[in-house]
């Protein structure tokens, strides 16, 4: 998740939204600048145990469920005047406890026909010290779990106890996406991010539906590196170092990623089909294995943040609320370390990023079916949504 060291989908894309990806493609340079705060305000009155993910329900609007790095997943509904939560379900994960922890329930995702089947999949670091991504079954009522379906689709053996990636979710081609960190540790010493035979430090993408003979999933025919002899099939991006929170650009389909750095720079990267991140070549932009690195053939981050504004990138959700806001179609992130939350836009051919206001150990930002934004404070617990 952090490091320690040292969905909606729109009809017909706007044309500001279609020139944003076109600006992000094309590499522009970034712009700092400070923005008029905005309004933080407590989405529900209750308070929550370490959140680190909100996800509105499908076909169940103003219902929420919010994950809990120790283990719980909490169901959220209005209730009268105010909200209520209940558990929905519980885990036995390994972690996610102290301050310092990052691991413990990462992610969670709802299957593209949660209505139809309501399942749905969840990350997190088994007692074994395993990351397991698991396939599950909410109740008919859709009030919790229906503890009549546990399937096993990933377990993969993490090294360490840090780095261990956490979102998953389903892009728009109907595939889950798995974000893996590199294992740990500082540096990545094993060099998994740039293994093509390991699954640690990469994007993976597979397709639940189906299932390969003696795999509890199928490797889509399309992935990059199916045909590439020493490459595990389900790769889909090599080179990141620990993609903690990532999503699909609305309009797009762009996977945008906030991958936590090392010691120098956090960035926010856009992550093309059979991309080279870089790490542990580069941190974001600068040389990280010494002067005179080899940049041929790795992707630029979009934005490359030094240490004097973050230290842990949280990324974020793209902001479509309010259509007349001046942040609309803004890419909101932030960092855990400072509390920073920043809007990402494009203006006057550059990119420009504007410190908006601060969430106090922000951990996620998520958005609901109205394009709402929140973020989610991982030590106070408090979940607040964004006046934009």
């Amino acid at each position: 998740m952090f490091s320690f060291r040292r969905a909606l989908r729109l009809t017909a894309p706007s044309f500001a939204l279609a020139t944003f990806l076109v600006a992000a493609l094309c590499g522009a340079r970034t712009a700092a600048a400070a923005d008029a705060p905005v309004a933080f305000a407590d989405a529900f009155g209750l308070t929550f145990d370490r959140p680190v993910v909100l996800a509105e329900i499908p076909g169940r609007p103003g219902e929420f469920l919010v994950a809990e790095q120790s283990g719980k997943i909490q169901r959220v509904a209005r209730e009268g005047a105010g909200w209520r939560k209940s558990e929905f379900v519980s885990f036995k994960v390994l972690g996610g406890k102290r301050w310092e922890d990052e691991r413990g329930l990462l992610g969670l995702a709802f299957h593209p026909r949660f209505a139809e089947n309501r399942l749905y999949y969840v990350n997190y670091v088994s007692p074994l010290e395993n990351t397991v991504v698991e396939e599950r079954r909410a109740h008919e009522d859709g009030s919790r779990d229906s503890e009549s379906h546990a399937r096993r689709i990933l377990e993969v053996e993490q090294p360490y106890g840090n780095h261990n990636g956490g979102t998953i979710g389903f892009g728009p081609d109907g595939h889950l996406y798995i974000g893996m960190g590199d294992g740990g540790s500082g540096g990545d010493p094993h060099n998994h991010a740039q293994d093509p035979e390991s699954l640690l430090g990469k994007m993976l993408r597979v397709n639940v539906d189906q299932r390969d003979s003696g795999a509890a999933y199928a490797v889509p025919r399309d992935n990059p590196f199916v045909r590439k002899p020493g490459y595990r099939p389900e790769i889909w991006a090599v080179g990141l170092r620990n993609p903690w929170k990532w999503t699909f650009h609305p309009v797009t389909g762009s996977l945008w990623v906030g991958d936590v750095g090392q010691g120098e720079r956090e960035e926010i990267s856009i992550v093309p089909r059979g991309g080279n991140m870089g790490w542990r070549i580069l941190e974001a932009d600068r040389c990280f294995e010494g002067p005179g690195c080899v940049r041929k053939g790795m992707v630029p981050p979009v934005v490359s943040l030094p240490r004097s504004e973050a230290r842990s990138v949280t990324g974020g959700e793209f902001y479509l609320g309010n259509r007349t806001s001046k942040h609309y179609g803004a890419y909101i992130f932030g960092d855990y370390k400072t509390g920073h939350v920043w809007s990402l836009r494009r203006r006057a051919g550059r990119w420009e990023r504007t410190v908006i206001g601060n969430v106090p150990s922000v951990s996620a930002f998520a958005r609901d079916a109205r394009g709402d934004v929140y973020a989610l404070g991982l030590k106070d617990g408090v979940v607040r949504k964004l006046g934009l």
